[in-house]
């Protein structure tokens, strides 16, 4: 989960711990600062904090997540014609 808010009129987006996992195994161009902000304490995720959110505030890091968040809704929406479109492709091969 990734919340974007707006604290004192600066932008913050919050995302949970297992969303970075997420991240760090799909999304290959990662912000460094991302990362960074894991490392001094070098946390694992697990079971015991993967629900937790880490709060991001630097403008690359927010156009960033903002920019993978709109991709992964157009993917989500691709997958959901493409099913679309198969099944009416078999419904007209059916037919013929």
């Amino acid at each position: 989960m990734k919340i974007f808010n707006k604290e004192n009129g600066k932008e913050k987006v919050y995302v949970q711990m297992n969303d970075i996992g997420m991240m760090n195994s799909h999304v290959h161009s990662i912000p460094a600062s991302i990362f960074l902000q894991l490392l001094p304490e070098a946390v694992i995720i697990d079971d015991s904090n993967r629900m937790d959110f880490v709060c991001f505030d630097k403008k690359h890091e927010i156009d960033f997540l903002f920019l993978l968040i709109g991709q992964l809704i157009i993917k989500k929406k691709l997958k959901k014609c493409l099913y679309h479109l198969c099944q009416i492709q078999m419904v007209l091969n059916f037919l013929v």
